[in-house]
């Protein structure tokens, strides 16, 4: 008997159905049973909601399904076995488990239950995340997440307004955060289960309890986060990851690098949401390493995050990838009116032919953009102005060109920092005093790291003169390489690498200096395209542009070079044209 044998009945259309699973108590080897029934979303119900991985689609195993046989991939299987241990010992316990909830043959209801798993995972009595089976690592992982849970509030208190990790005090004692291993930390997060997008807008469903005063039905904690047969509370998870992240900055030698572990990326992403100037469209690119098994769910699981801002868009499984994209984007900057899901830019290994360029995003699985400040607003508060052609799939914008790129250095990468300073220096050699002045700016996008904290612009006299002094731009002409300085502060150095890793610095024909793409060349065009927070890089093609990524101009983020212009009859800056998106 296959698992096919196994027939849905329609949900149907009366009230808020969806289906949930009762898993039934048994010994560690007996075989999986489950059994189905409907209900409505609009009933208080008691269920707990999985958050999980499906693991390799091809390598499945049997449970019983109203006992009859349906294959589910083994880790679902391995899964619900670890789970009728710690929940169903004795009593059965309910659940909603996708791949068994869904009929996923059936694309229409596919579809409308997608639109639902807001909802599904808001008001579950508890999300439980299995993150897969325990290992050495993870159970000393675990260790530490319990005694984390043992430190006192009132010092988690202190804590959080002084960064000081001396205020902490475990069991009436200091929390000796020297003697931690928190490479485990990052061992766990770096689990596969951390990298499904899908996982985003689960995880998330305890904010939006809190936000919209959602209150589960039950007592203790929103969300569990379980290993083989251990689990840590949400709120325990959520402050070690602080306590990485701050660890991490007072000790730069670590640099861990956020977007190569899924779990702080993903962990990032739910504390971003606690922002009230959260923008969904940041999520699109912030979240392009996590992976969907299928990839129309680049949209749809990030469309789940906030149900009030996609609410007009339709979640239809029966539409192409290449249309479920184009639509999102159109839908996107037509609501927003703003060009932020337009920023970042493709590696530079990724075809940029092979799709419309507006659209490249999506289509890579490595992305790089820079952090924009919440002051930047290059094209001073002049509204988007947009036109689509949905036949020949051209975007324009509007928008004003700023210059051409003239001589590009780089890209530059995260561990070359010597590299970096010898192709700057040679760039630096050509340029005036002033351009010298924002190349420095530049090199940490006018970021500070100071407190183990990062900090917007204007950088400090002292850090400016640091990185003068290690260009040699400080260097009377004619003295010898010795006097030069070769070592940045921990803190600079940082900065730096973190701010041009795979980035490249330009020059324009105008003499801005830019620190942007890596795709940029001699001859591409650099321009302020109205409604964005960024400029943006084109290739022209005709007399039309390909979408290369975005830069950060020296001297015009805050949209000097918008005010500076006189404006014509309609009230926008003489210059102002259409750029054709191809």
């Amino acid at each position: 008997m296959t698992a096919q044998s196994y027939q849905y009945k329609p949900l149907g259309i009366q009230g808020n159905p969806i289906r949930l699973l009762t898993l039934w108590p048994g010994k560690w080897d007996d075989e999986i049973l489950c059994t189905i029934h409907h209900a409505d979303l609009d009933n208080e119900l008691a269920y707990r909601a999985l958050s999980y991985t499906w693991g390799d689609a091809h390598d499945t195993r049997e449970i019983l399904l109203q006992n009859r046989p349906f294959s589910v991939t083994r880790n679902l299987e391995i899964a619900l076995r670890h789970l009728r241990q710690m929940y169903c010992a004795v009593t059965p316990s309910i659940f909603w488990v996708d791949a068994l909830a869904i009929n996923q043959r059936d694309l229409q209801e596919r579809s409308s239950q997608v639109r639902k798993m807001h909802d599904i995972f808001t008001r579950a009595r508890q999300v439980v995340a299995w993150t897969g089976e325990a290992d050495i690592e993870t159970e000393a992982a675990f260790d530490l997440f319990d005694e984390i849970s043992r430190i006192s509030e009132s010092s988690i208190a202190t804590f959080e307004s002084t960064a000081s990790f001396g205020d902490l005090v475990l069991d009436g004692r200091s929390f000796d955060a020297d003697s931690k291993n928190w490479t485990l930390l990052v061992h766990f997060l770096s689990r596969p289960y951390f990298a499904r997008l899908w996982v985003l807008p689960e995880l998330s469903a305890q904010y939006w309890q809190h936000r919209y005063k959602i209150t589960p039905t039950t007592r203790g904690h929103p969300c569990v986060l379980v290993c083989g047969l251990r689990k840590v509370p949400s709120e325990v998870f959520d402050f070690a990851c602080v306590m990485l992240i701050l660890w991490d900055a007072y000790k730069p030698d670590l640099m861990i690098e956020w977007a190569s572990v899924p779990g702080l990326l993903m962990w990032n992403c739910i504390k971003t949401m606690e922002s009230a100037s959260h923008d969904l469209s940041d999520f699109v690119l912030g979240c392009l390493r996590l992976k969907t098994s299928d990839p129309r769910d680049r949209v749809y699981a990030l469309l789940a995050l906030d149900p009030e801002e996609g609410k007009d868009y339709l979640v239809d499984y029966a539409k192409s990838t290449d249309q479920v994209y184009e639509d999102f984007i159109i839908f996107w900057l037509s609501r927003q009116r703003n060009l932020n899901v337009l920023e970042g830019e493709p590696s530079a290994d990724v075809g940029l032919d092979d799709h419309p360029s507006w659209l490249h995003q999506f289509h890579c699985h490595r992305f790089r953009g820079a952090t924009p400040h919440d002051e930047d607003n290059p094209s001073a508060g002049i509204p988007m102005h947009m036109l689509f052609d949905g036949r020949s799939k051209l975007l324009s914008l509007g928008g004003i060109l700023i210059g051409r790129v003239r001589k590009v250095v780089g890209p530059f990468h995260l561990g070359a920092l010597r590299e970096t300073r010898q192709q700057v220096t040679i760039l630096a050699a050509d340029l005036t005093e002033l351009q010298r002045d924002s190349l420095c700016r530049a090199m940490i996008s006018d970021w500070e790291y100071a407190g183990g904290r990062l900090s917007a612009s204007p950088i400090t006299q002292a850090t400016y003169q640091e990185i003068r002094a290690w260009l040699g731009l400080n260097i009377p002409q004619g003295s010898c390489e010795q006097e030069i300085r070769t070592e940045l502060s921990e803190n600079t150095a940082r900065v730096i690498r973190l701010s041009t890793d795979v980035r490249s610095i330009f020059v324009l024909d105008s003499g801005h200096v830019c620190l942007g793409t890596s795709n940029a060349r001699e001859g591409d065009s650099v321009a302020v395209l109205y409604g964005g927070r960024q400029c943006f890089v084109l290739r022209p093609r005709g007399l039309e542009y390909r979408h290369l990524g975005t830069a950060r101009v020296q001297g015009i983020m805050r949209g000097e070079f918008i005010k500076e212009r006189d404006r014509d009859e309609d009230g926008k800056p003489k210059g102002s044209r259409m750029f054709t998106i191809c």
